[in-house]
């Protein structure tokens, strides 16, 4: 067996689907709640459909009574909930996401009010990490789903359907396995994800975002770049030259006094294939440390931030249509 097949005969985790629930805070409940098309609350006044801002972040998870100083949890959620607030995103892709985490954000007024999310359910924790994945919108969740992908651990898909005024857009929360040595599961991963995606009736645009736990020269890039659907990565697109490292020892002091050695990577990416999304920029957040003295960042890894702007089928078609005439 050579060393890139997956090790089938070594036991792993299960896989598995779990239908989630929607849910949206109800003011007057004081509690999220999975009906909320019924609920007696008024809407959140929902941004543009002209341009969407989505941000992808590992939080880097544990519990909030680690007990290493790096980990320094109320520090590090109070710096990530402001960045939330400050960055006002319409969508937002977390990671890394433990118990006291879902309590954390869960609890955030400016989250409560301005944001529909997919039900968190802390029996979907299975680390002290958190290997779990919350996912944040503007605009209503119509379905929300979690797969458990191949590996050791239990890493997994979150698929968001969300309701984007008059169209529907695939969210893809995702987070692959950790290590160098894992390549094989990432492929089998990815290959697992693209199963699961064409599988599904065709949404009018598809974002993968997250945690991908391998760099610009790895295998993995491989089977990105075979997808049966047309994916563009964002940050290669816009920023080509910029080796965009959302892990960057050099900056990040704090991976580098946990771990003792240095890394620059670009771990983390967000991606899309739709005719009616044009990328217009992204960059890093969280790069800034919350105590330059004690070398404490929000997170291990840089957040993500893409902006797009919108348009609707009609345009596409009409841009088409020119496009052929003028040939």
């Amino acid at each position: 067996m050579g060393k890139d097949t997956i090790p089938y005969e070594i036991k792993t985790k299960p896989l598995f689907t779990h239908a989630l629930k929607p849910v949206k805070f109800i003011k007057s409940w004081l509690s999220w709640f999975g009906n909320w098309k019924s609920a007696s609350s008024p809407p959140i006044k929902l941004p543009s459909p002209e341009q969407l801002k989505v941000l992808s972040y590992n939080l880097w998870g544990a519990p909030q009574d680690a007990k290493n100083p790096y980990f320094q949890f109320k520090q590090r959620s109070q710096a990530v909930l402001k960045l939330i607030s400050t960055i006002d995103a319409d969508v937002i892709c977390l990671q890394e996401v433990s118990r006291d985490w879902a309590d954390k954000l869960l609890a955030d007024p400016f989250i409560r009010k301005n944001f529909y999310s997919t039900d968190f359910n802390t029996d979907r924790v299975h680390s002290y990490f958190g290997l779990s994945q919350i996912t944040l919108s503007k605009f209503p969740i119509i379905s929300a789903t979690a797969y458990g992908l191949p590996g050791y651990e239990i890493y997994s898909l979150l698929n968001t359907q969300i309701q984007f005024g008059t169209q529907t857009i695939s969210v893809n929360n995702v987070h692959l396995h950790s290590g160098k040595e894992h390549s094989s599961f990432r492929i089998a991963q990815l290959e697992t994800i693209f199963n699961i995606l064409t599988s599904q009736e065709q949404s009018d645009s598809t974002l993968i975002a997250g945690d991908f736990n391998f760099g610009d020269n790895w295998d993995e890039n491989s089977v990105l770049d075979s997808a049966p659907m047309p994916l563009t990565d964002i940050w290669k697109h816009l920023k080509d030259n910029d080796p965009g490292y959302t892990e960057d020892s050099h900056i990040n002091i704090m991976r580098f006094n946990l771990k003792g050695c240095h890394k620059q990577e670009r771990f983390d990416r967000i991606l899309v294939q739709s005719n009616t999304m044009d990328a217009t920029d992204i960059k890093l957040i969280g790069q800034a440390p919350i105590d330059p003295d004690a070398q404490i960042w929000p997170s291990d890894h840089f957040g993500l931030l893409a902006r797009f702007d919108i348009h609707s089928r009609k345009e596409v078609i009409s841009s088409n249509s020119s496009s052929s005439k003028s040939r």
